[in-house]
């Protein structure tokens, strides 16, 4: 796992520097933003976090049914990112500026820790710059940098890299506190997301591949978080995440997604906030793609000399890392960009060792490196900017997700969303149509054009509509009800809108898959 080092050519901190000003520059024009999309609801809105003693209750929850959200039910576990978003909170009060501040912190931590590590696992000093510059500046990496909501993301990519860093230190320098730096960091990322499991693996690849005196024991100690994280979940959280697909179909909807995340990697075409939802039935080149990346596992795992491939051992920290988002436990979103947050670090590690091999080449081949490696960072840099400084308001990142296609019926739905914050009401309707058009039936975008719409009733009969048909789960048989008494009272074609979508509604919940969202 190390890489035959050529000599240094800079001094580590000024590797360090380089990098982090590189991350912050990317990064700037989201700093000012405010809060967008789920940040409303966990943060802004969310009024659990104004005390600490009820934020950290609510941390030990589900992490989307926090204060009166009004969300259903998630599955997801988060204790650290609640409890970090509580005490910003209490010591800045809800102020978008520290929340992107304090992710802009994580963010250039975990990129030193990126460093540090590369550089003990052998990688030469401009391999290490070359692929966390690489990882920083990637466009994959905006929305995870300018979304606060990817908070969870952060902590357990921070915490993974911490936790691997200080094991290292432990085995191979005898450093006392390595072990239970280890393990503090190990447990904190767990806490704070799932994806984190995998650094067991990494580091029982570490003791095959790394150290001489193998001590197998040692994984069980470093089992010991995974253990206490197991226990809190299923002591402390009782919702449980909904899957999307059948037993059946998830290893081809896994292998499909492998292939989806690697090309979005390897052509970082169109990132965006909202990703197509995969189906069993898009299988194809992506599935061709996940087998070949799995092939390549597999060679790699038996082979005595992977520790002098790096380039496979990217491909390998890319896997595992991916692994819990590919639906082969269940849980709801099919895909997003901020999932590749840590398994980038993998594939960005293996570019910068390529980089750093054809730097030691011949003149022609230096010169072709150099210069190809800093076009592409300047190019990816750029774009990494322009995608961040979209998520400033929820305006600017509706506004450009309409540019980019296929069009979900969400961003519709979540543009109607901040017209109406806005107070441009006719606007905010015109987009709720337009959603109701792309997924008909849609619960959400039934609540909220029968809110704008109910407008023209009078003040008692609006309330009394409201109540009745703005819950979650009304039914068809109430809502045309309410068609005929508004025929009665004189709003005749409020009536035949109801209808129509009470009529839409009852043949979605009719033919709605088991497992399918509402």
């Amino acid at each position: 796992m190390s890489e035959d080092a050529p000599e240094q050519r800079w001094p580590d901190w000024l590797t360090a520097l380089l990098v982090l000003v590189a991350a912050t520059l990317v990064a700037a024009p989201s700093i000012p933003g405010q809060f967008v999309w789920d940040d409303v609801i966990l943060i802004e809105h969310n009024a659990a976090l104004d005390e600490l003693g009820s934020g950290w209750r609510s941390a030990w929850g589900d992490f989307f049914q926090q204060g009166d959200s009004g969300r259903s039910v998630s599955g997801f576990f988060r204790p650290v990112p609640t409890i970090l978003n509580t005490l910003t909170v209490a010591a800045f009060g809800k102020s978008a500026l520290a929340f992107h501040l304090g992710n802009l912190g994580i963010h250039l931590f975990t990129c030193l820790l990126g460093l540090a590590l590369l550089r003990r696992l052998g990688w030469s000093a401009i391999g290490a710059a070359a692929g966390v510059a690489l990882y920083a500046l990637h466009p994959m990496q905006s929305e995870s940098i300018a979304y606060i909501s990817c908070r969870p993301d952060l902590c357990a990519a921070a915490g993974t890299v911490l936790a691997l860093y200080a094991y290292d230190r432990y085995r191979m320098d005898g450093w006392t506190w390595g072990l239970p730096v280890a393990l503090f960091a190990y447990l904190l990322a767990l806490l704070s997301k799932e994806v984190a499991v995998g650094a067991i693996l990494i580091i029982a690849l570490l003791e095959r591949s790394r150290y001489d005196d193998r001590r197998w024991p040692l994984l069980g100690v470093m089992a010991l978080p995974l253990v206490i994280y197991g226990v809190c979940r299923l002591t402390l959280l009782t919702s449980a995440a909904h899957g999307r697909f059948d037993l059946t179909d998830q290893p081809v909807v896994a292998l499909s997604l492998i292939g989806f995340y690697l090309s979005r990697v390897l052509w970082p075409s169109d990132p965006r906030a909202i990703y197509e939802h995969l189906t069993p039935q898009d299988s194809g080149l992506m599935t061709a793609v996940g087998i070949v990346a799995l092939g390549a596992l597999i060679w790699s795992l038996n082979r005595s000399d992977r520790q002098k491939h790096p380039p496979l051992l990217g491909l390998l920290w890319f896997l595992i890392f991916i692994g819990p988002v590919l639906h082969l436990v269940p849980f709801g979103t099919v895909a997003a960009e901020r999932y590749l947050y840590l398994p980038l670090m993998g594939i960005s590690a293996s570019a910068g060792w390529i980089v750093s091999r054809g730097l030691d080449g011949d003149y022609g081949l230096r010169r072709a490196t150099l210069a190809l490696s800093i076009s592409l960072l300047l190019i990816l840099g750029v774009s990494t900017a322009l995608r961040t400084g979209a998520w400033r308001t929820e305006l600017t990142l509706w506004g450009e997700e309409l540019s980019r296609e296929p069009v979900h019926h969400s961003v519709y739905a979540n543009l109607g969303t901040a017209l109406m914050d806005e107070g441009r009401a006719p606007e905010a309707h015109a987009a709720y149509l337009k959603a109701w058009s792309a997924s008909p039936g849609h619960g959400h975008t039934f609540r909220n054009l029968m809110r704008i719409e109910s407008v023209q009733l009078p003040v008692s009969l609006r309330r009394e509509f409201r109540s009745a048909a703005l819950r979650p789960n009304v039914e068809a048989d109430a809502l045309l009800s309410w068609e005929k008494r508004l025929t009665t009272l004189g709003f005749p074609e409020m009536a035949v809108k109801v209808k129509q979508r009470a009529i839409v509604l009852q043949k979605r919940a009719k033919f709605r898959p088991p497992n399918s969202a509402p």
